[in-house]
């Protein structure tokens, strides 16, 4: 379940908890007799420690008591919400805070593993901080916001991903760009090398690709420029994905200084299944 689901999910336990006593305080003073517009209003009353009549029958005994503590929740995670924007704020002016704009389940993620970083939206600018970092829905979305916004950035460090646009286009601007699926693809190859496959100055290798969007399209694309070992290596990219037929045709004519090849299958990696035994290392980009 994706980090948007949950989020979801969270703020529905949440609307159900804070209406659950109004419902059952409304029923329970129906069943006392009054009137479903006298039971609505005295239910909610219940939130604030106002109690009507003298009988209470079992659902009204609930609600009286469920009300008051949906009360004093709200009433707290509205303090922890206040409390954390004027932190923010001080933070912003007087530390040295990273700004983050995103959206989504990449918020958190960012949160914990950037110190010193303040998660912001794009309605909620913060001018004049030492780091501003944009990762946004996509690129023309983190561009526009940048060009919308660009006097409030003129005396921070920017920080912007782009993924489909080339950032070479871009650099007279005083931005740096980076783009997340090339930095992965890059530590991959770096964290996760061929050497063990290096045998004096001989290597054989079988590498399975599956998926060849961006990501995959980066991994080989970084492959076949650092892993380059020796004179006699033997290096074999397998590729699946549905963008091999227009890859093919753009590097066909890569002239190798050894044996490697890039072989192409297609999409479905399903009927290659029984080979996959052989290969020495499978990536899966796939979601």
């Amino acid at each position: 379940m994706s980090e948007k689901h949950k989020l979801r999910i969270k703020y529905l336990i949440k609307l159900i908890a804070f209406v659950t006593p109004s419902i059952l305080g409304t029923i329970g003073y129906f069943i006392e007799g009054l009137s479903i517009r006298e039971s609505l209003y005295y239910s909610v009353g219940l939130y604030v420690l106002n109690f009507y009549g003298d009988e209470c029958n079992a659902l009204l005994e609930i609600a009286r008591w469920m009300a008051p503590v949906v009360t004093i929740s709200g009433i707290f995670f509205i303090v922890k919400s206040v409390t954390q924007r004027a932190k923010n704020f001080l933070y912003c002016i007087f530390g040295n805070a990273k700004v983050i704009y995103c959206e989504g389940e990449e918020q958190q993620i960012l949160k914990k593993n950037i110190k010193g970083s303040v998660l912001a939206k794009k309605e909620s600018v913060y001018p004049g901080v030492n780091d501003c970092i944009i990762m946004l829905s996509d690129d023309m979305e983190n561009l526009n916001f940048y060009y919308k916004n660009k006097r409030k950035f003129e005396k921070s460090n920017v920080y912007m991903r782009l993924e489909q646009i080339d950032s070479f286009l871009l650099r007279k601007n005083k931005i740096i760009f980076f783009n997340e699926t090339e930095l992965v693809a890059r530590n991959y190859w770096k964290e996760c090398n061929l050497l063990k496959y290096l045998h004096g100055d001989t290597m054989n290798v079988k590498i399975a690709i599956i998926g060849f969007d961006q990501l995959g399209q980066k991994l080989l694309s970084f492959g076949l420029m650092n892993n380059v070992y020796a004179k006699n290596q033997r290096i074999e990219y397998h590729i699946w994905g549905d963008n091999t037929i227009t890859y093919e045709n753009l590097f066909s004519q890569i002239d190798f200084m050894n044996d490697d090849q890039v072989i192409y299958h297609g999409e479905d990696w399903a009927k290659d299944l029984q080979e996959f035994a052989g290969y020495d290392r499978i990536i899966i980009t796939q979601e």
